[in-house]
């Protein structure tokens, strides 16, 4: 049998045998701590507040707490004036696990009004989550314990109806999840690029140089004109306790076709001659050529390459041609043409 039991058992037997032990409430009161969510680097007071505190003599509690998460400010807490010689500290349990030990006793029983608090704990949050938690199972209960006057333990189980842990949490924004949009997008195109919503958080997008946000800037979705450099488009989430981690994609354009310029070849070919070349230079980002000659002018090979043979027609105009690829086309480098003609015979 534990030691809280064995009292509680002595207790119920000596007042069977006509021992007056019965001046104090037969229940121990009930100890809430506050729960917070909050930015990471802020100092914080979690009052440990107490209801059916009633003719007390005695206590001692054990709170414990990952000190990865918070870090425990002992000048920064304090007791209830009603319990003057308290005392407290934290050590360490196990791992990073360390654990409050409050404690008090006195000739003169104490009264508090319900949620009167019984003293305010300080910590600095660090990160992360952890519960600020009573331990009424360690020392066979006795780490967690009150008493009345005369130094009986009152019964504090199931602990679940006597003892409420406070809980500590991160208010700073997570990491969003993936972005979706166009990973190649044209360069030069209107694009669009989201992320899911989150309640009560704003956004922070970024993207390449030369990139430029048309839209949606501080929303869930962006409108953006891609430009011509590689890069990342980025989000993160923010509040009050600024931008959280980053997501990113990366992005590269498909560019457009260089200018393929100039055309060469002759300017003034004979009407009716075959096979004259005419050709231009090797275009990046193309994927195929266009060309175009006079009326009356015919391209014999070539057509999407970057030199063709045609066939002088008797008009004059330009032969033209222009790089592409899937997002558009280069400018048009145009040569002009003037075909000679053949001398007419004269028999005079």
């Amino acid at each position: 049998m534990t030691r809280k039991l064995l009292f509680i058992f002595i207790f119920l037997i000596s007042g069977f045998c006509g021992i007056s032990y019965r001046t104090f409430a037969t229940n121990a009161p009930t100890s809430t701590i506050v729960s917070y969510t909050i930015c990471p680097g802020v100092t914080f007071t979690a009052p440990l507040t107490v209801t059916n505190f009633t003719n007390i003599g005695s206590f001692t509690l054990r709170i414990e707490y990952d000190s990865t998460v918070v870090s425990f400010n002992l000048s920064g807490s304090s007791f209830n004036p009603a319990f003057g010689g308290a005392s407290i500290n934290s050590v360490p349990v196990s791992g990073t696990i360390k654990k409050i030990m409050i404690a008090w006793a006195s000739i003169t029983p104490q009264t508090l009004s319900d949620g009167s608090t019984l003293a305010t704990l300080s910590f600095n949050f660090l990160n992360g989550s952890t519960d600020l938690a009573f331990n009424n199972s360690s020392n066979g209960g006795g780490d967690c314990e009150y008493a009345g006057p005369n130094g009986i333990p009152l019964n504090d189980i199931p602990t679940s109806s006597y003892y409420f842990n406070g809980h500590v949490s991160s208010s700073a924004p997570p990491q969003p999840p993936p972005i979706t949009g166009p990973v190649n997008p044209c360069q030069g195109a209107s694009v669009n690029y989201t992320v899911a919503a989150a309640s009560g958080m704003g956004y922070q997008w970024t993207v390449p140089s030369g990139w430029n946000i048309t839209g949606g800037q501080g929303t869930s979705t962006i409108t953006v004109i891609a430009g011509s450099s590689a890069g990342s488009v980025s989000v993160a989430y923010s509040n009050s306790c600024g931008n959280g981690p980053v997501r990113t994609i990366a992005v590269s354009p498909i560019l457009l076709p260089s200018f393929p310029g100039p055309v060469s070849g002759p300017e003034h070919p004979c009407t009716g001659v075959s096979n004259i070349n005419y050709s231009i230079n090797t275009s990046s980002n193309a994927t195929g050529y266009l060309w175009t000659v006079p009326a009356t002018w015919t391209i014999l090979s070539g057509q999407n390459t970057t030199s063709i043979l045609v066939t002088s027609g008797s008009s004059a105009g330009n032969i033209k041609a222009f790089a592409s690829n899937s997002c558009g086309n280069s400018d048009t480098a145009t040569l002009a043409v003037s075909p000679i003609q053949p001398p007419v015979a004269n028999a005079g």
